[in-house]
């Protein structure tokens, strides 16, 4: 808890990410509000320099509205912020749709990519002081949070969220800058591309359909939608931007309900059982050893996260690595998808140099003891999988309710006497 005007308040924290940005209150162990990183932008029919309205939050921008489109609030290459007054709406949103707090009551503490530039670090920190007038702000760095959620300072940080996938030694508290990797040749985006380019191909080349694109008329009061007709529909005015977001989500969710991680690198694997998956207009398709196979795109010889991983550790001094390779955090939503965890503990040992010992990742099932009650079992994977989910969010909120945290803060009279720039050069370097 922090003091403002003599009261104590809890501390808000905001972890962004280039897909989605959670927040809530410090010392919560989830976040309250889970928000698309995106804006829905209706332009002027006439003039397309003008905007009429933005909406946030997927309940406001599923609403078909004629020339709305959908634009990213981050870069989906680097995770930084590319339009700030998107920022700026989303940051509205948060505050007083989902949290219900006044701004200037509550600090502040915001996540960060490792590789966020100065120049928008400092961007940042002044729209939070001067459009939000926080009364304390810090700014922390994902990795770094994602060490102590996991009760750590020294860590391997290995991010594999919806864009892209980083890896990021972290040395007491710290995250390596020199050692950083990051690529977007692998994470949910990647994945999601080659299962929607097999779906196409199931269904004969005909693309998905996002659920405003038909209705369906029934021909019978039977609710299956093998009883119904599809008739595809055209909203006038919509965009492809608007399109293609609903379609990629139908995508993501197929990927979350059929794909899985091989448990070893096998081609063709013809013992996984065929699965049928009814999409939303009816169409059924069966998916069998794809859904291991697309997965094989993560373990890639030259860029899979175990390779990243190697490349990264290798980047810093020999005196550390052996720590590295025993210290593994996985974090993302990529990292959720089943097997994962123990299939790039068998990779990374295989290209590990011989006198290292590569354990298994410490937020996942396998490093946690083994008991014999099968529903506590159950229940410690599940909160592992929560605890990959919202990792950086964790973090933040464990580090801002600290009591030996609360000096560390920026404050709105530090910031107005030197600055942006010092500031963070001084207590979020």
């Amino acid at each position: 808890m922090s003091s403002y005007a003599g009261d104590e308040v809890g501390a808000i924290v905001v972890d962004v990410g280039s897909h989605t940005t959670k927040a809530g209150f410090a010392g919560e162990e989830n976040p309250k509000a889970v928000v698309p990183s995106v804006a829905g932008v209706v332009y002027e029919k006439e003039d397309k320099s003008k905007v009429s309205n933005y909406y946030l939050g997927l309940k406001e921008i599923s609403f078909a509205r004629p020339h709305m489109e959908i634009e990213n609030i981050f870069d989906p290459e680097s995770g930084e912020i590319c339009n700030l007054d998107y920022m700026e709406r989303l940051l509205n949103y948060i505050y007083d749709e989902r949290l219900g707090v006044r701004t200037n009551e509550h600090p502040l503490l915001m996540t960060e990519v490792p590789t966020s530039s100065s120049q928008n670090r400092e961007k940042l920190t002044s729209l939070i002081f001067e459009t939000f007038n926080a009364p304390n702000f810090f700014l922390s760095k994902q990795p770094v949070l994602s060490c102590f959620a996991n009760g750590k300072y020294t860590a391997l940080v290995v991010d594999s969220g919806h864009n892209f996938t980083t890896v990021t030694p972290v040395l007491d508290g710290y995250a390596l800058q020199r050692s950083v990797i990051k690529t977007n040749k692998i994470g949910g985006k990647a994945l999601d591309d080659e299962l929607r380019k097999l779906i196409v191909s199931k269904r004969n080349g005909k693309d998905i359909l996002a659920l405003h694109q038909f209705t369906k008329q029934r021909n019978t009061p039977l609710p299956s939608s093998k009883s119904a007709k599809i008739i595809e529909s055209e909203i006038p005015g919509l965009t492809m931007s608007f399109n293609e977001y609903f379609k990629n989500r139908i995508v993501s969710d197929i990927k979350i309900s059929l794909l899985r991680v091989a448990e070893r690198n096998t081609q063709n694997n013809t013992s996984i059982p065929i699965v049928s998956y009814e999409m939303n207009d009816g169409i059924e398709i069966e998916i069998g050893n794809e859904r291991e196979s697309i997965c094989e795109l993560l373990f890639n010889e030259e860029y899979g996260i175990h390779k990243l991983s190697y490349e990264s550790i290798n980047k810093c001094d020999v005196d550390l690595r052996k720590e590295l390779y025993s210290n593994i955090i996985l974090t993302g939503g990529t990292t959720l998808i089943p097997n994962l965890p123990s299939r790039y503990e068998i990779e990374l040992s295989r290209i590990a140099p011989s006198n290292a010992k590569v354990k298994p990742p410490l937020n996942t099932k396998q490093h946690s003891t083994t008991t014999s009650n099968p529903s506590g079992s159950n229940q410690t994977a599940l909160a592992h999988l929560q605890e990959r989910k919202y990792t950086s969010f964790i973090g933040g909120s464990i580090l801002a309710s600290l009591g030996g945290f609360q000096q560390m803060w920026i404050s709105k009279s530090e910031f107005d006497e030197t600055g942006a720039a010092q500031c963070l050069l001084r207590k979020c370097p």
